[in-house]
């Protein structure tokens, strides 16, 4: 996939699946974190500044600060947040980045058990 499609990239909260497809493509937590910032920079300014204030995202250099919004956005939209109707796919959105995240930062011991092993 065309890293630097980011540039003719589809508004993004009109085409969210395109931006998952991003997330699942990246390799490195360094990948997920350019995304991240992608999406948020394709955002109009006047939507995000709609958002509650504690979920806006405005510090997002660490995996930790993605999965605190992740966290913040979901309550938001759990809770009603009917005056930011976006924020269901910002909330998607870096639930998935969170996850991504996690998936590849994840490091298993050698000596750890496995649930199934493969004999040849």
């Amino acid at each position: 996939m065309d890293r630097n499609a980011h540039a003719r990239a589809p508004d993004a909260q009109l085409n969210l699946a395109w931006w998952l497809d991003q997330l699942v493509a990246c390799t490195s937590a360094d990948g997920v974190l350019k995304i991240v910032h992608e999406f948020v920079g394709a955002w109009p300014t006047e939507k995000l500044a709609a958002l509650p204030a504690q979920c806006r995202p405005e510090r997002l250099d660490t995996p930790d600060q993605i999965s605190d919004l992740a966290y913040c956005l979901a309550r938001a939209q759990l809770s009603g947040a009917q005056h930011a109707p976006h924020i269901h796919s910002l909330a998607m959105f870096f639930t998935s980045a969170s996850e991504r995240l996690s998936r590849l930062l994840v490091v298993i011991p050698p000596d750890a058990p496995r649930l199934f092993t493969t004999s040849r």
